[in-house]
């Protein structure tokens, strides 16, 4: 039973890399947010929901809202990220990560002469925000993959509710 209760407890702990592709919550193209993906450990500033067939990664995610740049802070400080970016043809964008300080700690930047969609993945440890800038509604934020947050992914909590299934069924047989 101790090696069945270890398994619960260690998949729960596994709880530490999260995937957003703008598709968790259900809303309307063009609305402003906030905090509508805080239960998966990020909030957004300055920035609106998106939907476009043009971006061919998953056709949604987050653009700039008016004032520049577009800021996506992790509830907890994350140890790795990779994203999805669009910038629209005959723009620029400028995607930076910073620590808990704002401090810089990797940047880079895109002119699209065409629609230029990619992935990045930053380096740094305790990556608090992300700041997308540029021409307001043309650049854009696709899919984050990030690692170090609170946000379980579908299959840890499968593991871990697995493990607790057996858990109960060991302790089923073992009382008779």
């Amino acid at each position: 039973m101790k090696a069945f209760t270890l398994l619960a407890f260690v998949s729960a702990g596994l709880c530490s890399a999260g995937t957003i592709t703008f598709e968790e919550v259900s809303l309307s193209s063009g609305t402003a947010v906030t905090n509508q993906w805080a239960a998966f450990g990020i909030t957004a500033q300055n920035a609106y929901f998106y939907v476009d067939s043009r971006d061919t990664f998953d056709q949604r995610g987050l653009s700039i809202l008016g004032t520049s740049p577009g800021i996506i802070t992790f509830t907890s400080a994350a140890t790795s990220l990779s994203i999805d970016f669009w910038v629209i043809a005959g723009h620029s964008g400028t995607y930076s990560i910073f620590d808990g300080t704002h401090s810089l700690l990797d940047s880079f930047s895109v002119t699209a002469s065409a629609d230029a969609l990619g992935a990045h993945t930053f380096s740094g440890t305790g990556i608090k925000t992300l700041e997308y800038s540029g021409d307001p509604g043309f650049t854009q934020v696709s899919t984050l993959r990030f690692n170090g947050s609170t946000v379980p992914e579908p299959s840890t909590i499968g593991l871990t509710l697995a493990a607790f299934g057996a858990l109960a069924v060991r302790r089923k047989f073992a009382r008779g």
